[in-house]
């Protein structure tokens, strides 16, 4: 644990700016069953990002980011299971993406979290947050190369190692009334 000073100041910040729509569709058949789409998207400029600064921890406007995706949902409403008791039932396919499209001059591959050799990153072109980090040396077979020691090796250097965006979320919902 290696305790920091707080941010001394919000001044100089510039606002956040976001453009945000969506469309969206709805079909349903009588009461009991829906489906529903979605698209969205989201377009973020002059995010705020902390930095360090002369041992100092400072907030700066620093990146663009667009955030899209869409959400599909089909319900099945009202089914009865037993006298006066009803049930609905939902279940929700999700996809999202959040591409950082522009970082200021001079803080591209910026740690934004995580530790010395292992953190994300703000990377023009990649999702926000990628993982960035130390790697393991292979050959040109594939294959993990050992040191005499028995541990791998590991490269000078670091790349982008994760994407912490999930392919898709899946979400059930089960309500009773």
């Amino acid at each position: 644990y290696f305790p920091i000073k707080e941010v001394n100041t919000f001044n100089n910040l510039a606002t956040i700016d976001s453009k945000e729509w969506k469309v969206g569709f709805k079909l349903a058949t009588g009461y009991n069953i829906s489906l529903e789409g979605e698209y969205f998207e989201r377009k973020v400029e002059n995010d705020v990002f902390p930095i360090f600064n002369n041992q100092n921890l400072e907030l700066k406007n620093l990146a663009n980011h667009t955030y899209s995706g869409y959400d599909f949902n089909f319900a099945y409403n009202n089914f009865e299971l037993f006298y006066k008791v009803r049930s609905t039932q939902k279940v929700s396919f999700y996809r999202y993406q959040d591409i950082v499209n522009k970082v200021a001059s001079g803080y591209n591959n910026l740690a934004i979290a995580g530790f010395k050799d292992i953190y994300k990153t703000l990377s023009q072109g990649n999702p926000l947050g990628v993982v960035v980090g130390s790697y393991f040396e292979r050959d040109a077979n594939g294959t993990l190369l050992i040191h005499d020691s028995g541990y791998p090796i590991k490269t000078k250097g670091e790349k982008i190692i994760a994407n912490p965006t999930p392919d898709f979320v899946v979400k059930f919902n089960h309500s009773f009334i």
